[in-house]
């Protein structure tokens, strides 16, 4: 199923970096050539999935497609609004780009994988951060699989950008800093030209996400948003900040935590108001399977304060996660693990490692060779599956997991989907790492192993 490694040259379009370099000496760049190593290629995958500037044309610019594009929406255009409308009209969360951004720590999920030059990663594309993040490290091949064919266009589209934009114009042009939504689009313009050829279109489409800043449409972001916006209406200014990490210690959040649980307005109206809606909207807010085997969804409803007590006493500001949806401000985190000169340059030398596709996790597995992957990142899809699709699953990465293998997955559930997959690193070691997690979204963190052979 895979072919041997190859090299190929690559030219890519004018960067920033050019740009610069055009401005301070007046030279032009056409293009800068690069020589990458293909460490590994699976042949059944769409070949075009690669970022090969041959393979490139340039975007259309017909009026038809920009008419297409640019035509208005009947929805709200205010994201909370927006959020709102979604959830009463079409019943629906997470919307077609349900993550923008991960809802775990990159720090922590580098940490588990340990990817080194020698390993082959096979993980959930999703938002594409992590995939990146790992790229950057410089393994011989990073794999990515999502159903979303708006998740892989949007890991598609941080690609493309990372290929083109400096760091500081790539926050800008995601949305973590201020650039007029004209100048988002043109940008959008330009660097689609680095990405696969049958993206050009579905990125060139995501223009009225792409100019309000793409990574603020995102899920996650949109309820952070929304709970801080209750938070806001709910709770005196000084409270709100202090449950922000503005100020205040972990001891005075817990003391405000005690007082709100126990006041009477909660315990009489709240709470009973809560109880009773949970049961309804658990199936609008969490998976259905999630609803259907576990009580959790429930209590993290009408139980807000007790499930997600150490969140609230570490504050947001401490929490990558939430960080910026809340507080305005991103977490130190991004900038050590991906948003950095040093990281771009290196996912720039290692891009022809990386192939993005758009299937289910464990139809994408069925076309990996045996022993293949040695790092295996799965995030908590298990959480969606039926026992069956959970058995055919295990089944896969038993097979394409190598000996000595980490396998890292997350639940929202309080129990292990996966407890059959293997045994687990060191006790010593997990027990490190889930204490170093500060998302604190989900009760199981684990990482398994594939045994080596006797």
């Amino acid at each position: 199923m895979l072919s041997p490694p190859q090299s190929d040259k690559y030219h890519l379009i004018p960067s920033d970096l050019d740009e610069a370099h055009e401005e301070s000496t007046g030279e032009r760049c056409e293009g800068r050539p690069y020589s990458y190593e293909h460490a590994a290629r699976i042949e059944s995958l769409d070949v075009a999935n690669r970022f090969h500037p041959e393979r490139i044309a340039q975007c259309s610019a017909d009026r038809s497609l920009s008419s297409t594009i640019m035509e208005s929406s009947n929805r709200p255009s205010h994201g909370l609004l927006r959020f709102v409308y979604r959830m009463i009209k079409e019943r629906d969360l997470y919307g077609e780009l349900a993550f923008a951004e991960p809802a775990e720590s990159l720090r922590m999920n580098v940490a588990a994988l340990r990817v080194g030059c020698e390993d082959r990663v096979v993980g959930v594309t999703s938002s594409g951060d992590l995939l990146l993040s790992l790229l950057a490290t410089g393994p011989k091949a990073v794999v990515g699989f999502d159903k979303n064919i708006a998740q892989t266009a949007n890991a598609h589209l941080k690609v493309a950008a990372i290929l083109t934009l400096s760091v500081d114009n790539y926050l800008k042009f995601m949305g973590l800093d201020s650039m007029p939504d004209a100048t988002r689009c043109q940008t959008l313009s330009r660097i689609v030209r680095s990405a696969p050829n049958n993206f050009h279109r579905r990125l060139l489409e995501t223009r009225e996400l792409v100019a309000r800043g793409i990574l603020n449409s995102g899920m996650s972001h949109m309820i952070v948003g929304m709970l801080a916006s209750i938070a806001r209406a709910a709770m005196s200014k000084d409270t709100v900040d202090m449950f922000l990490g503005e100020h205040g210690t972990d001891d005075d959040r817990a003391a405000k935590i005690h007082d709100i649980k126990n006041g009477i307005g909660f315990r009489h109206i709240i709470l009973p108001l809560l109880k009773c809606l949970a049961p309804r909207i658990k199936w609008l807010l969490f998976p259905h399977r999630f609803c259907a085997i576990s009580h959790r969804p429930e209590e993290i409803i009408y139980d807000f304060f007790t499930v997600f007590e150490r969140l609230l006493v570490q504050g947001a500001k401490a929490n990558p996660i939430l960080c910026r949806a809340a507080t305005g401000h991103l977490h130190q985190e991004w900038t050590d693990h991906l948003y950095s000169e040093t990281k771009f340059s290196a996912i720039r030398d290692n891009v022809s490692r990386l192939s993005l596709n758009t299937a289910d996790f464990t139809s994408g597995l069925k076309e990996i060779a045996n022993g293949w992957a040695t790092r295996l990142y799965l995030s908590n899809m298990p959480d969606y599956l039926s026992d069956e699709q959970l058995m055919e699953l295990i089944c896969e990465l038993k097979r394409v997991a190598a000996p000595g293998a980490r396998i890292l997955y997350y639940s929202l559930l309080d129990r292990d989907l996966l407890a059959g997959l293997g045994p687990t690193i060191p006790a010593a070691e997990l027990h490190a790492l889930q204490s170093s997690d500060c998302v604190l979204l989900y009760p199981i963190v684990m990482v398994r192993t594939r045994e080596q052979a006797p």
